[in-house]
């Protein structure tokens, strides 16, 4: 059997803590295999959770408004406590390890929604917005993604999408996460999009011949330049207490987002991180020196250190120390020029 690594031992332990019982055998809200299987611990599918909100717990209110109506979903207590456990496993990655805690944050809300994939991507406002722009100068910088959509690899299925995005090509849905642009917000397609949406050739070539039947995107605002986007994505309609739970989810990790942007230069630099910089950037983060760094990236010093000096450029600093200062959204130095100035 294979043993628990440190983070998941200490999810364990707080669940336990919280009452919840260790088991192997496991199953998600929908009767899915969990996540949380691979923390030894028992997750109670959805039926439970109905059962005992309607006891004893108590329960957080979501407000939801969709194009069809507004109205108030209920988070019962078992979900929260749930989520709170992903909020606290989350915050037991190191500042170098944002991918992989994005993909454990996705995950872990996949199974808690009822999707079976998810993606985050991160939106910067551009020069330009103020021409006739329906889009009204938004770019996307960086996106990822739970699950490669086959036989495009990685993230490619979606950057497909993002060109036509980038071309100014408006679909219906490109016009959603226009509105009430710089507030947090939650919004779907099959609640927000007319019927015959449905049947267009851009649903069909990007999400339902992938099996896509509905998605979920909440926005986060990170500043009026810059927002973060969760999208997530089921074979079937998204129901309003699963939209409630990822709204919740989400709503509560501004510090997340935040670092999520910073990892990909999209929030502080002056222009967005290369691939290489990325991978230099959380290195910068732990304590490996020039040299080791490039020898764990297989590069010669000389050329980690051109890399080390874009990356300190981009951020507006000269050293690890004013680095770190921006990852702990404290102030140091000079700022970068913004990227619409």
């Amino acid at each position: 059997m294979r043993s628990e690594s440190p983070k998941i031992a200490r999810a364990g332990d707080r669940l336990s803590r919280r009452g919840w019982s260790r088991s192997a055998a496991t199953s998600g809200v929908d009767g899915e295999a969990s996540i949380f299987s691979h923390a030894g611990l028992r997750c109670l599918p959805s039926h439970e959770f109905a059962t005992r909100s309607r006891t004893d717990h108590k329960v957080y209110r979501v407000q939801l408004s969709t194009r069809d109506h507004q109205g108030q979903t209920w988070v019962d207590q078992l979900a929260q406590e749930r989520i709170h456990l992903i909020w606290d496993t989350l915050s037991d990655f190191e500042a170098r390890q944002t991918e992989q805690a994005a993909s454990f944050l996705m995950g872990a809300l996949c199974e808690l929604s009822g999707a079976w994939n998810a993606t985050w991507a991160g939106a910067v406002r551009l020069d330009g917005s103020g021409r006739k722009d329906p889009l009204q100068g938004w770019r996307v910088g960086a996106v990822q993604a739970l699950v490669p959509i086959v036989p495009a690899p990685d993230e490619q299925h979606f950057r497909d999408i993002l060109k036509v995005w980038e071309r100014r090509e408006i679909d219906p849905s490109f016009l959603l996460p226009m509105r009430d642009v710089g507030t947090f917000r939650t919004y779907s397609f099959r609640r927000e999009l007319a019927p015959d949406w449905f049947g267009s050739p851009f649903f069909e070539r990007h999400y339902g011949r992938v099996g896509i039947h509905d998605a979920v995107f909440v926005a986060f605002p990170i500043n009026e330049d810059c927002k973060s986007h969760f999208g997530f994505y089921s074979g079937e309609v998204f129901s309003d207490v699963a939209i409630a739970r990822l709204t919740y989810a989400l709503r509560g990790i501004k510090w997340f987002q935040r670092r999520m942007m910073l990892g990909h230069g999209l929030l502080t630099a002056s222009s967005p991180l290369t691939p290489m910089e990325r991978r230099i950037l959380q290195l910068l983060l732990t304590e490996a020196s020039e040299k080791e760094i490039g020898r764990l990236l297989d590069i010669a010093p000389s050329t980690a250190h051109q890399h080390v000096t874009s990356v300190f450029r981009k951020f507006g600093v000269r050293s690890r120390a004013g680095l770190m200062s921006v990852w702990l959204n404290r102030p140091h130095g000079k700022s970068p020029t913004p990227r619409n100035a």
